[in-house]
């Protein structure tokens, strides 16, 4: 992407459970397009969130379990800025998985000059200018408040709490684990977010 910033962002609305029941339906519209219009989203999209028992995921960025590659993929996102509703300039992949513990997010940012990706090092909460991947959690369902979870290819995270529907609060800080890798295709960030 001629070395320029990229940021994509993921939101993911209402509860584990109404996840875990819905069928495979990536990349497929919702059943309420009047209830996306009011935040302002086109066309919602659901992934399906598959359980998994057993074994431990390596929180490295790798997204290499078998786990990962036996989720359903969500793909076809659109951008918002600078051409609000566009299809992404770059491809985006992501895929959702929990247990009892935690709920945990793989998502692969495709990018055509992986070697220009913007990967720098800083402080917790401290946006430097890099590529990020941002993961909203709207887990109360109501289109003002979400729980940020965001990291950069080198590891460097943010988090904070969205409220009254787009201010954000960096002093919200939670326990939670990711890990990211460089390719030659781009980069992944693996996620896991406890839900306690």
């Amino acid at each position: 992407m001629t070395g320029t910033t990229i940021a994509r962002q993921l939101i993911l609305a209402g509860t584990i459970a109404a996840c875990a029941a819905e069928p495979a339906l990536a990349g497929n519209p919702a059943d309420s397009p009047e209830q996306t219009k009011a935040i302002g989203i086109d066309v919602a999209r659901r992934i399906r969130a598959v359980r998994i028992d057993g074994g431990k995921l390596a929180i490295d960025g790798l997204l290499e379990e078998a786990a990962w590659r036996g989720a359903a993929e969500g793909t076809g996102f659109t951008q918002t800025e600078p051409h609000d509703g566009e299809p992404a300039t770059e491809r985006t992949s992501v895929r959702l998985l929990y247990d009892d513990r935690a709920i945990y997010v793989g998502i692969r940012a495709f990018d055509d000059e992986a070697e220009r990706i913007c990967a720098r090092l800083a402080r917790r909460d401290d946006e430097c200018r890099s590529d990020w991947v941002y993961v909203y959690f709207d887990s109360y369902d109501d289109n003002r408040t979400a729980f940020c979870f965001c990291v950069n290819p080198a590891g460097s995270r943010m988090d904070g709490l969205v409220f009254d529907d787009n201010s954000l609060d960096m002093n919200w800080d939670a326990v939670w684990d990711v890990g990211t890798s460089i390719d030659d295709d781009g980069w992944t960030a693996e996620f896991a977010i406890p839900f306690s």
